[in-house]
């Protein structure tokens, strides 16, 4: 299998470059770098994630971007190393760090620079300039682009996002346009509301429900206590059960937080890459107590 056909199913749920698509979007990342073998070739992957915040007036949107070529990794590796994430839908474990898992020797990303990125949302244009890669780096080196920006609360200026770049020296020239995904909202659990002084017992199943948008996103649920954090992933069916078994390996923790985040994938067409793609969040944290 090519990487360009393999990861297409990191698209599952594809919008295109400007409407939905019509696969579901069980987006399992974890299945497509583990069919994906050590190779060479070209990937980029933008990803877009607004912050939100119940008490707040506006959002913070965090943006950043890799076009890399690479050589000597497995799918899973590369995947990582640019920022995707491979969480199989409908599973829950305990997230690793970047570090955990090993390269070898011969692995090289090369991150390519496409010049400025701009993106608008409905009147705020924000512009991302390519940034060099920490020297300290010996698998990665080039290019890379990061930034935030302020977006009002509500309002149809938050229904479409549009990104595009000029490319350099022949690769990397784009426009996107995609429809943002709505908060995770009226979720509870076991038919109480967790929107506010929500309490969540370790010693059994966690039946959660929230007010589905679209079976071709996913919903990524993350239970944060004592340091640790049980990380899933559910299709956006308003439905997910987090495990007894799962949710026994976390400490007690007052001050713990549930983070729900919808998540789109779009595939771009980029000048001079295999395979280029948008991922796109709507985030928000809920404190808990896990008892």
């Amino acid at each position: 299998m090519t990487w360009s056909r393999a990861l297409l199913f990191v698209c599952a749920g594809t919008i295109g470059c400007t409407g939905r698509g019509n696969e579901d979007a069980g987006a399992d990342l974890g299945a497509t770098g583990s069919a994906l073998h050590a190779g060479t070739g070209s990937l980029a992957l933008v990803r877009l994630e607004r912050l939100s915040h119940p008490e707040a007036a506006s959002a913070r949107l965090v943006v950043n971007a890799k076009v890399a070529r690479f050589s000597g990794l497995d799918g899973t590796a590369a995947l990582r190393l640019l920022g995707a994430d491979v969480r199989e839908v409908e599973s829950c474990t305990l997230v690793s760090r970047l570090d955990d898992f090993q390269l070898a020797p011969e692995a090289r990303v090369q991150l390519l620079a496409v010049g400025d990125i701009s993106l608008r949302v409905g009147e705020l244009a924000h512009t991302l300039s390519p940034r060099l890669f920490p020297d300290l780096a010996t698998t990665a080196s080039g290019w890379f682009y990061a930034g935030n920006a302020e977006l009002p609360i509500g309002g149809s200026e938050l229904d479409e996002y549009v990104l595009s770049a000029p490319g350099e020296q022949n690769v990397g020239r784009f426009e996107v346009s995609l429809a943002a995904p709505g908060d995770v909202l009226g979720l509870e659990l076991l038919g109480q509301s967790l929107e506010r002084d929500g309490v969540m017992a370790r010693a059994a199943d966690a039946e959660l429900t929230w007010e589905p948008e679209d079976l071709r996103s996913r919903v990524e649920i993350e239970v944060h206590a004592a340091g640790n954090v049980l990380s899933c992933a559910a299709r956006d069916d308003g439905r997910f059960v987090l495990p007894q078994s799962k949710l026994a390996s976390l400490e007690p923790d007052s001050a713990a937080s549930l983070v729900l985040r919808r998540v789109s994938v779009v595939a771009a067409d980029m000048q001079g890459v295999e395979s280029a793609y948008v991922r796109v969040a709507a985030t928000r944290t809920l404190p808990v107590v896990l008892e």
